[in-house]
């Protein structure tokens, strides 16, 4: 992508020399008929474009001895002047249409061959940073499905497979091979695109685990009806967030710590106790859980549907139960960057 960047950038570069060029060309054909001949600038510049175009129309007025050289340097150097920079003009155009035709076919054969990946239906702010976080975590391949055609290009630079399209139309969903997918992300612009997209992708995919942006808080139990599994809400998400810094300053800056070590990777994992188990009837500190498991038992669900938050090493493990553990692992490296 940076090697595509970089072209794009040469490409801006030589259309921009080429406009220079024929419009220099052009006046300076201009100019030169105005000071040689002294004719008026309309008389100017049609000579210079019949010129330029080798047309072969005649002249607007007899030329003088000088006026005959000057068109002849005008027909040597200015014709291939204008040749070069129309060439130059063609060619950038040729090659952004191939360049584009060559992403849309590599997206192709990423998206044939993905299988349980996330997509990420809306690359605004949120999108990009819900992509950001994936990427960093290196846990599944990710597709971005865009509607804006300038910022898709932008979501490219990721390295990641970007559709430009209506994420509600099915027709997009099915490019993304929502099938196949193990998850989505609805992050549009507003409640009522997001609704429309979570009963679209619910419908093609029953088992889809669909993550959806509600704006309004009002409007979780909508999305809920519609499909999806869970909804966020960033104004809650945030007042959360402030009311946390506020009561318990000491677990926001710990959680902020941790979310900000590069190359520690932190999570919470449920594990069910079944009958049989090694675990069964055991102790958490018989079970010698932090070093079997390498995490922390920070609560236990008992089968009654009781939740023990902070379990004490006494506490007994039964089948039916699940128990969530806080893991700290090192981040695998991001071949995404």
């Amino acid at each position: 992508m940076e090697m595509e960047s970089y072209q794009l950038q040469q490409a801006k570069i030589k259309v921009r020399l080429c406009l220079v060029l024929i419009i220099g060309v052009i006046l300076a054909g201009t100019f030169g008929y105005r000071l040689i001949e002294e004719w008026g600038w309309i008389d100017c510049i049609y000579m210079t474009v019949t010129t330029l175009s080798t047309v072969g129309y005649s002249e607007v007025h007899p030329l003088s001895f000088w006026g005959r050289i000057f068109t002849v340097s005008l027909i040597i150097g200015g014709v291939g002047t204008l040749a070069f920079g129309m060439a130059g003009m063609v060619e950038v155009i040729f090659h952004n249409q191939m360049m584009m035709a060559a992403t849309k076919y590599r997206t192709k054969r990423m998206l044939a061959k993905m299988k349980d990946h996330i997509i990420i239906c809306g690359g605004g702010k949120m999108g990009e940073a819900v992509l950001m976080q994936l990427l960093q975590e290196d846990i599944a391949d990710v597709v971005m499905i865009e509607n804006d055609a300038v910022r898709a290009a932008a979501l490219e630079e990721h390295k990641v497979p970007v559709i430009q399209g209506d994420a509600r139309e099915e027709r997009t969903l099915r490019q993304a091979a929502i099938e196949r997918a193990v998850a989505l992300v609805a992050v549009l612009g507003n409640d009522a695109d997001n609704l429309f997209l979570v009963l679209t992708a619910r419908e093609m995919n029953p088992d889809l685990k669909i993550i959806a942006r509600s704006e309004m808080a009002a409007n979780q139990h909508k999305f809920i009806q519609a499909g999806a599994t869970q909804t966020v809400s960033p104004f809650l998400a945030g007042a959360r967030r402030i009311s946390t810094l506020l009561v318990a300053p000491d677990i926001a800056s710990l959680a902020e710590v941790i979310g900000n070590e590069d190359n520690v990777r932190f999570r919470v994992e449920k594990l069910e106790i079944i009958a049989g188990d090694p675990f069964d009837g055991q102790s958490i500190a018989q079970a010698g859980l932090r070093e079997t498991l390498g995490g922390l038992v920070v609560a236990i669900k008992k089968v009654n549907g009781k939740t023990i938050f902070n379990p004490s090493a006494r506490a007994i493990m039964a089948a039916g139960d699940v128990l969530y553990v806080i893991k700290f692992s090192e981040r695998r490296p991001n071949n995404h960057q």
